[in-house]
């Protein structure tokens, strides 16, 4: 199954993108009265029969529609990007396939990145939704200040993955199911004294990603990844 995308799908006819038309007819070779799959990324999945096929706009009929239901959780990640655009590039790409909800990215004291290419990590995760059959796409929200986002994030249950030779628990032990979660990590030289006080102030509980030591994006695959798991049917 090819899963494509348009934004709006209202009404009865539409026309891909250059990009999706591209891939659609040149690469996939479909033609005038195939049947391909839409969606708009807020859960709206759409069947539609190709009307015209051309390689730079394909133009399509909307047969059917049906909302995709919504999951019982939502993973909220917070992370300090990397200096090297490519490893948050791959973070979103796999968190995005993983199952997270939203990101957003984190202007810490340590911080070595201060701006991000937007674009680009939208194209990495609209592409990675598609991949992975997403019919709601996860929300990247612009770089925020730590503090910022510890006073204006909603969850029932928050975590700070930090390594300080403590024994705190591991994150999918120290979640529950089927909750509204924000997981925030920190940068390779790690949240300072004055940020680790705030997120404790702010009610974020420490928690552990492993044993090991782990790279930025790494940590944050890692959270996303115990998070979804707790919530597999």
């Amino acid at each position: 199954m090819q899963l494509f995308f348009l934004e709006n799908l209202e009404g009865a006819f539409h026309k891909l993108s250059q990009d999706e038309s591209v891939h659609c007819i040149r690469v996939l070779r479909k033609r005038e009265g195939d049947l391909i799959r839409i969606t708009d990324g807020q859960g709206l999945l759409a069947e539609g029969r190709i009307t015209k096929a051309d390689p730079t706009a394909c133009e399509f009929e909307v047969l059917s529609r049906q909302n995709a239901p919504g999951d019982n959780h939502t993973i909220h990640i917070g992370i300090s990007p990397t200096k090297q655009m490519e490893r948050i590039e791959w973070f979103v790409e796999k968190a995005t396939e993983i199952g997270v909800h939203e990101i957003s990215f984190l202007k810490c004291k340590n911080s070595e990145r201060s701006n991000l290419k937007m674009d680009r990590l939208y194209k990495k995760m609209t592409s990675a939704s598609k991949q992975s059959l997403r019919v709601s796409f996860p929300l990247l929200n612009e770089m925020t200040s730590f503090q910022s986002f510890l006073s204006g994030i909603s969850a029932d249950e928050k975590f700070i993955a930090h390594m300080d030779g403590s024994t705190p628990p591991y994150l999918h032990h120290a979640a529950s199911r089927g909750k509204k979660y924000a997981v925030v990590i920190g940068p390779e030289g790690d949240f300072c004294s004055t940020e680790l006080l705030a997120a404790r102030e702010a009610g974020y509980v420490q928690v552990s990603l492993g044993q090991n030591r782990l790279r930025t994006e790494t940590a944050g695959i890692v959270a996303c990844q115990m998070l979804a798991h707790l919530n597999l049917d």
